[in-house]
C-alpha cells in the first residue's frame, strides 16, 4: 500500500516554528534523550550534490511509469544506532487524573517538534500544546530524526522509515517506565499518539504490525508500541496525489539554497525551492493569514530525502491497530486528497478493521497545514473531545 507514496511523502513540505514555552499554568522541561534501536537500514542508490540532482529525482519520481522504472531502494541489512532526539514534556501545574494521559505529537517533514506549539504575535491560536495543556493534559513532543535539535545524520543512509518507527516505540516505553525521569513526576497511565502527514504514517507504523527482525532497546518488545488511541492529520490513507505535491514544491538542496543556515548539512537534506511552492502544497486561500505562511517558510526546517524513499519498505497494515482511531482533515488538503477532500475520505474509516473506534473528520476549512489555518482551534477541540472518550 505504501509503495506509491515512497517518492513524493519526503516533500510533505510542512514549515517549522520556534521554541516552545511553557505558559503559567504549566510546566515544561527539554530534553535530550539517547535512544538505541536495532532495525533494517536500506541500501539507496542516490546520490544529491547539485539542485540539478533534486531537478532529475523530481522528474524521476513523479513520471506517470516511475513505480516500473524508478527503483533506487535495495536490500537491507541489519544495523543497530544511538541517536540523541530532542524533546520536550508538558504537564499541568495542577496535577490530576487526566494529567496522567501524556499526548505524544510526532510532527511530518520540513519542521521541528515546535510545529505542536509555535511562538509569535498571535500564534495562540495555532498553539496544540497550550489547549492540549488547557484542557489538564500531559504532552511529549519531539523531534524526529534528522531534524530540529536531534542528531542529524546521513540523509540517505541513516534517516529512514525504520528507525522512526522504531524511536517513537522506544520513546512510547521510556514514558511510561515507572519514575521516567522524561515526565516530571508524572505517573503516565494512558498513552494518546497523534501524528500530522508523515509523522501520522509513522505513528500509525508505530502502533501497528512492523516488518519481521525490527526492534528496539534489548529486552523489549518491538511492536506494536504501547498506545490507547491514535490521531492523524494530513492523512487520508491515500496515495495518488502525492505527486502533485512532489513536483509543486521543487525541492532544493539546504546547503546551498541557504548556505548562511545549512551548509554544514549533507545535501541529501531539503528545503522547498520558495515560500509560493511551500504553501501551494500546505495551506488553502482564504482560509489562513498569508503572513502566517510567509512566517512559517522563514522558519522551515530542512528534510531528509532517505525516510520518505524506504517507507515503501514498510509492510503497514492500518487493519492491525486495534485502539480508536480519528483523523482530522482540512478540505482541501492537496497530499491527502488532491485538494478536495469531498468523497475522498469516504473508505478512510474502512482501513481500520481492527480498531474499535474509528472517526473521520474533513469538515474543517483549510489545507494540509490545518494547525496554521484560521480554524486550527475548532479541530483542536474535535480532537480533545475525541480523546476524552475513547481514554
Amino acid at each position: 500500500m505504501l509503495r506509491a507514496a515512497v517518492f513524493a511523502l519526503s516533500h510533505l513540505l510542512l514549515p517549522g516554528a520556534v521554541a516552545a514555552t511553557a505558559g503559567p499554568g504549566h510546566v515544561c522541561k527539554d530534553f535530550h534523550i539517547a535512544v538505541n534501536v536495532t532495525v533494517p537500514y536500506y541500501d539507496v542508490d542516490l546520490s544529491i550534490e547539485t539542485h540539478w540532482d533534486l531537478v532529475d529525482y523530481i522528474f524521476n519520481s513523479t513520471r506517470r511509469d516511475s513505480s516500473e522504472v524508478f527503483h533506487p531502494v535495495g536490500r537491507n541489512h541489519t544495523e543497530t544506532t544511538t541517536s540523541k532526539i530532542g524533546a520536550t514534556f508538558c504537564r499541568p501545574r495542577a496535577r490530576g487524573k487526566t494529567s496522567e494521559t501524556v499526548l505524544l505529537l510526532t510532527h511530518g517533514s520540513m519542521v521541528d517538534r515546535s510545529y505542536w506549539n509555535p511562538v509569535f504575535a498571535g500564534s495562540e491560536q495555532y498553539n496544540f500544546v497550550q489547549h492540549a495543556l488547557d484542557a489538564g493534559y500531559s504532552v511529549f513532543f519531539y523531534d524526529r530524526l534528522g531534524s530540529g535539535t536531534s542528531d542529524r545524520p546521513s540523509p540517505i543512509t541513516q534517516v529512514q522509515f525504520a528507525p522512526q518507527v522504531a524511536i517513537l516505540n522506544s520513546l512510547t516505553r521510556l514514558l511510561q517506565r515507572s519514575s521516567s525521569p522524561y515526565t516530571l513526576n508524572t505517573p503516565i497511565r494512558k498513552v494518546v499518539h497523534i501524528g500530522h502527514s508523515f509523522g501520522a504514517f509513522v505513528a500509525a507504523a508505530a502502533l501497528a504490525t512492523a516488518p519481521p527482525g525490527t526492534t528496539t532497546t534489548p529486552g523489549t518488545l518491538p511492536h506494536p508500541a504501547p498506545g490507547d488511541a491514535l490521531v492523524l492529520t494530513g492523512f487520508s490513507g491515500r496515495f495518488e496525489w502525492l505527486s502533485l505535491f512532489t513536483a509543486g514544491g521543487q525541492a532544493r538542496v539546504a546547503a546551498l539554497q541557504f548556505p548562511h543556515k545549512w551548509a554544514h548539512l549533507p545535501h541529501g537534506y531539503m528545503v522547498p525551492v520558495d515560500a509560493y511552492a511551500a504553501a501551494y502544497g500546505g495551506f488553502r486561500s482564504p482560509f489562513f493569514d498569508r503572513r502566517v505562511a510567509e512566517w512559517l517558510y522563514e522558519h522551515q526546517s530542512p528534510y531528509a530525502i532517505g525516510e520518505a524513499l524506504t517507507a515503501g519498505a514498510w509492510a503497514l497494515d492500518f487493519g492491525s491497530i486495534a485502539v480508536p482511531v480519528q483523523v482530522v482533515q482540512g478540505r482541501y488538503d492537496l497530499t491527502a486528497c488532491g485538494g478536495n477532500c469531498g468523497g475522498v475520505l469516504d473508505g478512510t474509516a474502512a482501513l481500520f478493521t481492527g480498531s474499535p473506534k474509528v472517526e473521520v473528520n474533513g469538515d474543517f476549512e483549510g489545507g494540509h497545514n490545518l494547525n496554521f489555518h484560521y480554524e486550527a482551534k475548532k479541530s483542536y477541540e474535535a480532537i480533545i473531545e475525541f480523546v476524552r472518550e475513547a481514554v
